[in-house]
């Protein structure tokens, strides 16, 4: 048809008043057009068939970038739109099956866990059941954090503690301050620890002074009378 059609557009350049030849050209266009929308729509329905086939061998990243192509041929073509849905959360579902997972769950690895997720969330922001695993698994996070903020702070008390009764009121203070920071003030009895070892540590600089006069008050004694 298309060289058929380049014959009577040069016929007509010759004839241009033909009528034959308009109605000719016009019968050629239109046979054109509906052979290329048959070519489209054999390819769509092909697309469609390829599509499913790989959907069915549950190969459903090729089944994702198969609809992917399609719709940029064919934007509006919704059951290309559905089946590229149907395949995200195939695929979702069918990583959610990964031991890796099972692993991180038993493990308590919530981290790595909530990072599995997001990288599966790309696939599909708007998945509830993924979303809601998401939402657990921050909750978990912030539970375990908590867990470990307090093993830690008991530790570091306990040490505190143990630094008090040994009379290293310096020590004491520095490492009382670091943890009620840590705590964001919601540490009590590092407090408590502080006030005590900062009174302290005054009481022990005031007796090595007094100490120290004491010690010197017999040199100046000496060192007057020597002098007078």
């Amino acid at each position: 048809h298309e060289e058929a059609l380049q014959l009577t557009l040069l016929l007509r350049k010759k004839y241009p008043t033909d009528p034959t030849l308009h109605r000719l050209i016009n019968k050629l266009k239109k046979n054109i057009r509906t052979q290329e929308l048959g070519s489209r729509g054999g390819f769509i329905k092909g697309a469609l068939k390829t599509i499913k086939a790989f959907r069915k061998d549950k190969n459903f990243a090729s089944a994702i970038q198969a609809s992917k192509e399609l719709l940029e041929i064919d934007p509006q073509n919704r059951k290309a739109e559905k089946l590229l849905n149907k395949s995200k959360i195939d695929l979702i579902d069918q990583k959610l099956h990964d031991p890796i997972r099972k692993q991180y769950l038993e493990n308590e690895e919530y981290q790595k866990l909530y990072f599995f997720y997001q990288k599966l969330k790309k696939v599909f922001p708007n998945y509830q059941k993924l979303n809601a695993m998401i939402k657990e698994t921050e909750r978990q996070m912030i539970i375990q954090d908590r867990a470990t903020k307090k093993t830690f702070s008991d530790e570091s008390l306990n040490k505190i503690k143990n630094l008090f009764g040994e009379g290293k009121y310096e020590k004491v203070i520095a490492a009382a301050e670091d943890l009620i920071l840590y705590t964001h003030y919601g540490s009590k009895e590092s407090s408590d620890l502080l006030k005590k070892a900062k009174k302290a540590n005054e009481k022990e600089i005031e007796d090595k002074m007094l100490e120290y006069m004491l010690n010197q008050q017999p040199i100046l004694e000496a060192s007057f009378k020597s002098g007078s």
